[in-house]
């Protein structure tokens, strides 16, 4: 694909002069002068210093007039291509459909067919007319093309630093609501984690760590060079809970994505600015073609199911101390045999455990993604229409999704010299009820921490009316602070958002000549959001308001202008040089309207005229303004050796004055081994690079000098963290070094790239004295160091006429250490979670974890007191580990045969740590299989006493959980590895044969996929997915009544009219 895309973009972009194609007759591979135009392959006359294609020869030499189609392996036409009559300079190249005609002098002339990336071939005429010709590759990569920074297309070859590309075609099978979960496992060096709140819900995208202590980890996407806003409402996250507002990536439609190109390095945004300096993700989507009008569907089906469940125990019922009763919460009764109890409602069951209780509360999810696209047009115009419907039911049974995605995009060629592109996307979003995380995940916590004995269809009667007529909830323990009926939480507390999105661009191009262009271009993102919460009467967790009605209405944009000055010139025979200067402005702001009734005065009538104390939040958030100018230059010679040079410049307004500009440059260089010097037949190509890169991040606004707001009721709200005057810009150095090589005609490949950062002037809070008025205030500092590997490698075991074997590994490891805070600081809070404290703390790593644990004596003994239970420490002071990776391996294999393929993913996690909320709940409460231990003959803990005396005081199973678990557990219990296994991805794929779908007469091709996703875990060690955590934030490795993860199974089918 990308073969055919570079073909197809060297005949509409580039050129050819004369010398070059007596130079190409003459060698088997020769490059295509970058950025020449080849408009003038064909020239309207000829000149002193030009070739003319079509010249003339005597009459009496002309035979034969021969024609036909160059195609490449998969069977797409090939424009571009050079097609020589042998021992002249006669020839032509292909058109756009890879078609050629050519007069030769008789049938024993030889035509040779010559294109960069396939072999040349030499073919005698012997009478024939028709010719149609099948080009090899010559593997490696030098003819692929890639999309880089701005939207550059350039060549894999010439870049000097890491970009691994992604086909749109990897992403459109097994799809996710949510394209961007669909990288996991598929490259190197990202790291996704999820948050627990199922369709809807955002994902946290690292590329080579995590940099900066307070400012943003996750990279920047752009579509089709225009930067993406990914914001979001709210991140979610806490064990107290959040809702997590989603992210402006997953509203993208999957089946309009033409690649993605992952930039992890600086070197490779460094002309993105401060977006940039987390890496990049450039997201091309697709574009009309010239010809007549194609039509594409895309289909699909899966159901979703809740796996991975929380172990549960069915031996004792509901109660405490080995007693029965009926308000209890725990699930300490007595041995469950059958005996008859009663119910808090007054119905008599027999005590028996309930083990379908949790997977039949959830339901099996049913997600329906459908899009149809158009595409063609002609020489002047090509548009391409697509229309995508996504309908997901969450296994929550009141969690729905419905988003519909219009997407229009025109290129207009106005003449041979001006051309403009419009693409429109509009994209309407519709959630209910997407679960809070943490806590206030009240369905989920209820079901997790509901008795094991209490029959599921008591639960289901969720509501009764009083004597007084007024509607209440049916539950074991009424009033209870924290937890409720599971099904009144899904059907009395209710939220709906309901997104707008709009994305538009607008670019004009005008080339001067063939070696000189001028790109401006102008592009708008903006989101409108409003939510609305629905709390009926007797909702315990309302604390005394009764029902409540909130309303939010949210807007977000960001606006871009960029203009673009590309000059492609060949200096020499052997020396070119590509040259880009820009500039850009870019802006964007928020607002945000929220009103809380603080209950109604007429209960379950949802009015903000029937709120009691409306209470009105109102903000406005400007980010800040950057201004740009940027400047890219590579010198290649001979087409095997390229020097790369960036500079830009960064305005921020949301620095002070003083430091309000700042510089950061670029410089690399990459040299095609095989190019360069005599290799052995076996390797195929081999490529070597180094660069060193700087960028910096201007960071968030009003931070450099102390605003202060206007509170509810009119009092003047003042700021609690003191401003810095001086904030400087985060500033990042890395550098590179990196090796592809493919040999054996490319079935075997590897990329190596070692990586090294520092990230200097960190933003981080101090405590200030209660003196100054603020409770903490900014400072600039700090120094954090990654560094590590990816590997990526690619094989081709088998390769037969019907049969093929692809498979690719990735590897990636990434070491962070914090270098350096201050002289007097040398810790910093990343998060303070009840779970556990992450600290950013010199000579460790950003995401050590520290929690509560068990006390030890001198010797390192646990320690217990007098009556046998655990002491534990004062605070979170215990180190449990780092929340994030050791290392991330992928194992990506596609298996073809004739018609039919079958692909598979695993996906392997080492290391990291997780704390485990959901389980230390569940211990307590009596819920657990884990909590089965010492029910009958209690537990002597392996342990000490403060006198240094064994331990053999017996305490209770209750006893023992409920001094480590509950709500603010004792985390070095519940830390778990985070290492896993996992069967990702499986899509078995049938494509029917041609001769089958020509007899509709009106389907040109189609194919049908099962696919799967997250199928199953060979290997985990937490009673949970590791992956699905709370919120998308810098802060990590914890879980508390997180959402299931999910099985998906499915059917998709594609068609082409």
């Amino acid at each position: 694909m990308m073969i055919k895309i570079y073909s197809t973009l060297l005949f509409l972009l580039l050129g050819i002069n004369g010398s070059w194609a007596q130079e190409l007759a003459r060698q088997e591979k020769s490059p295509v002068p970058y950025g020449a135009n080849l408009d003038k392959l064909v020239p309207e006359k000829t000149t002193s210093n030009s070739i003319n294609r079509t010249e003339s020869i005597n009459a009496d030499q002309i035979a034969v007039t021969v024609s036909g189609t160059v195609t490449a392996p998969d069977g797409e036409s090939l424009p571009g291509v050079n097609v020589l009559l042998k021992g002249t300079n006669i020839g032509t190249v292909t058109n756009l459909d890879g078609e050629y005609s050519l007069s030769v002098p008789n049938a024993a002339s030889i035509i040779v067919f010559s294109f960069i990336g396939y072999e040349t071939q030499e073919i005698v005429v012997n009478d024939r007319t028709v010719i149609d010709v099948m080009l090899e590759d010559v593997g490696g990569d030098l003819s692929e093309v890639v999309v880089t920074a701005m939207g550059i297309k350039r060549e894999a070859k010439s870049l000097t630093y890491s970009a691994q590309v992604v086909d749109g075609s990897s992403l459109d099978e097994a799809r996710e609501t949510n394209v961007i979960n669909s990288l996991q496992g598929k490259v190197a060096g990202v790291t996704i984690t999820r948050s627990a709140t199922g369709p809807g819900g955002n994902s946290k995208v690292l590329l080579r760590g995590s940099r900066s202590i307070t400012g943003n980890n996750q990279p920047l996407y752009v579509i089709d060079g225009v930067p993406l806003n990914n914001s979001t409402r709210e991140s979610g996250g806490g064990s107290f809970g959040g809702r997590d507002g989603g992210g402006g990536i997953g509203m993208i439609n999957p089946d309009n994505v033409e690649s993605m190109t992952v930039l992890k390095g600086a070197s490779a945004a460094a002309v993105y600015g401060s977006a940039g300096q987390n890496g990049a993700i450039i997201i091309t989507t697709k574009s009309g073609k010239e010809g007549k009008i194609t039509v594409d569907y895309n289909g699909g089906i899966t159901m979703d199911q809740a796996f991975a469940l929380p172990k549960r125990q069915y031996e004792y019922g509901q109660g405490d101390g080995g007693v029965y009763s009926p308000s209890s919460e725990h699930s300490y009764g007595p041995k469950a045999e059958g005996q008859d109890v009663t119910l808090w409602n007054g119905d008599t069951v027999p005590l028996t455990g309930q083990p379908d209780n949790v997977s039949d509360f959830f339901r099996t999810g049913t997600t329906i993604m459908n899009s149809i696209s158009a595409s063609g047009g002609s020489e002047k115009m090509l548009t391409y229409f697509s229309y995508g419907n996504a309908n997901a039911q969450g296994v929550l049974r009141n969690h729905d999704l419905t988003r519909h995605n219009f997407d229009l995009k025109i290129d207009n060629k106005i003449s041979s010299k001006l051309s403009f592109t419009t693409k429109l996307t509009y994209i309407q979003e519709e959630v209910d009820n997407k679960p809070y995380t943490g806590e206030r995940g009240y369905p989920v916590s209820s079901i997790y921490r509901s008795p094991t004995s209490i029959p599921l269809s008591a639960m289901q009667e969720y509501a009764y009316i009083d004597e007084a007529g007024i509607e209440k909830q049916n539950y074991w323990k009424p009033g209870s602070s924290i937890l409720s009926n599971p099904y009144w939480n899904l059907n009395r507390d209710l939220f709906n958002e309901k997104k707008d999105r709009l994305i538009g661009l607008f670019q004009v191009k005008y080339e001067f000549n063939d070696w000189m262009n001028l790109q401006v271009r102008g592009s708008l993102d903006k989101t409108m959001e409003k939510t609305e919460r629905k709390v009926y009467n007797d909702t315990y967790t309302t604390y005394g308001l009764g029902s409540i009605y909130d309303v939010g209405d949210y807007t977000r944009q960001n606006s871009n202008v960029d203009a673009l000055l590309s000059i492609n010139k060949g200096l020499s025979e052997k020396l070119d040089l590509s040259v880009i200067l820009g500039g850009a402005v870019q802006q964007g702001s928020s607002s945000s309207l929220f009103i809380e009734s603080n209950g109604l005065y007429k209960q379950n009538y949802f009015f903000l005229s029937n709120a009691k104390a409306p209470l009105t939040s109102n903000s406005f958030y400007e980010s800040p303004q950057v201004q740009s100018l940027f400047g890219t230059a590579t010198l290649s010679y001979n087409d095997y050796l390229f020097l790369e040079a960036t500079g830009r410049n960064d305005w921020s307004s949301a620095l002070p004055k003083d430091n309000q500009s700042y510089f950061y440059p670029s410089v690399g260089l990459t040299g095609i081994v095989t190019e360069m010097l005599s290799m052995p037949k076996w390797v195929s190509y081999g490529k070597v690079r180094a660069s060193l890169a700087y960028s910096g991040s201007g960071g968030a606004a009003y931070r450099d000098r102390n605003y202060y707001s206007v509170a509810r009721g009119g009092l003047i709200g003042t700021p609690t963290v003191r401003s810095l005057p001086t904030y400087k810009p985060e500033m990042t150095s890395a550098f590179e070094l990196g090796a592809e090589w493919r040999f054996f005609d490319a079935r075997l490949g590897f990329d190596f790239t070692y990586y090294y950062t520092d990230t200097k002037n960190q933003l981080i809070t101090i405590a200030t004295p209660a003196a100054s008025l603020f409770s903490s205030q900014y400072i600039n500092a700090g120094l954090i160091n990654n560094n590590g590997v990816e590997i990526s490698m690619d094989i081709v075991p088998v390769e037969t006429k019907d049969f093929v074997w692809d498979a690719m590994f990735n590897f990636s490891k990434n070491n962070n250490k914090i270098i350096r805070l201050t002289d007097e600081i040398t810790s910093a809070v990343l998060t303070d979670d009840r779970q556990v404290l992450v600290l950013a703390q010199v000579g460790g790593s950003y995401g050590d974890m520290y929690a509560v644990g068990w006390q030890r004596d001198d010797l390192g003994r646990p320690l217990v007191n007098d009556s046998g239970s655990p002491m534990l420490t004062g605070g979170k002071s215990v180190p449990v580990g780092n929340f994030n990776p050791n290392y991330n391996l992928g194992f990506n294999n596609k298996i073809s045969y004739k018609n039919l393929s079958l692909g598979f993913l695993l996906d392997y996690r080492n290391g990291g740590t997780v704390i485990g909320g959901t389980q230390a709940l569940l211990d307590a409460d009596g819920h657990s299989e884990a909590s089965l231990w010492g029910r009958e003959d209690g537990i002597i803990l392996d342990a000490y006493t403060l006198n240094g005396e064994k331990n053999t005081q017996s305490i209770t199973s209750q006893s023992y959980f409920g001094s480590i678990g509950e709500r603010y557990p004792a985390g070095e219990f519940y830390a778990y590895s985070a290492s896993n296994l996992r069967l990702r991805e499986v899509v078995l794929s049938y494509n029917f044969s041609s001769a089958l779908v020509s007899k509709t007469k009106f389907i040109e091709k189609a194919s049908l996929s099962f696919t799967g996703r997250n199928l199953l875990f060979l290997y985990k060690d937490a009673p949970f997915d590791p992956e699905l955590l709370l919120g998308t934030g810098n802060a990590g490795g914890t879980e508390y009544n997180s959402l299931p993860t999910t099985r998906s199974m499915g059917l998709n089918l594609k068609l082409t009219f």
